[in-house]
């Protein structure tokens, strides 16, 4: 039976060719026109990010967005009065951003020229409208320097 379907494909190669291509073709339509809205969902009940969501929302309501990072170098060093005054301006921009719970500096490298701040949300970044998300980038765009 193997043998004659092989033979078959051979003989009549470019009808095999074109039903694989309309069949991927038609799969490809099938899935545009039924196939679910892609989202990431932390919420799926019985899960283990479902049950750390529960316990962080109960407990550290705080902690219970999604997290972005502010890296920030500077020749000169982060502790320089400048950088210093800089960075406090643009933390306090962004902290006052919708959606953005906090601000805080977690680490410092240690030449002392880079410098990393966490940017806590209030929600998971799926739903932090978008034009927070812009305002947060455009902010530290604003901040660069040559320096």
């Amino acid at each position: 039976m193997l043998e004659r379907l092989a033979s078959l494909s051979v003989r009549r190669r470019w009808t095999v060719v074109g039903a694989w291509i309309a069949a991927l073709v038609m799969s490809a339509v099938f899935a545009a026109s039924f196939g679910g809205d892609h989202r990431m969902d932390y919420r799926t009940p019985g899960s283990d990010a479902a049950a750390s969501l529960d316990v962080l929302r109960e407990r550290l309501p705080q902690l219970a967005g999604d997290q972005a990072s502010l890296v920030v170098h500077a020749a000169a060093g982060v502790d320089d009065p400048a950088v210093v005054a800089t960075v406090e301006a643009l933390v306090a921009k962004i902290d006052a951003v919708d959606h953005v719970s906090s601000v805080t500096r977690t680490a410092v490298s240690g030449d002392g020229r880079t410098s990393v701040a966490s940017i806590q949300f209030d929600t998971t970044a799926e739903k932090v409208p978008p034009a927070d998300l812009e305002k947060v980038l455009h902010l530290a765009a604003e901040a660069r320097s040559d320096d």
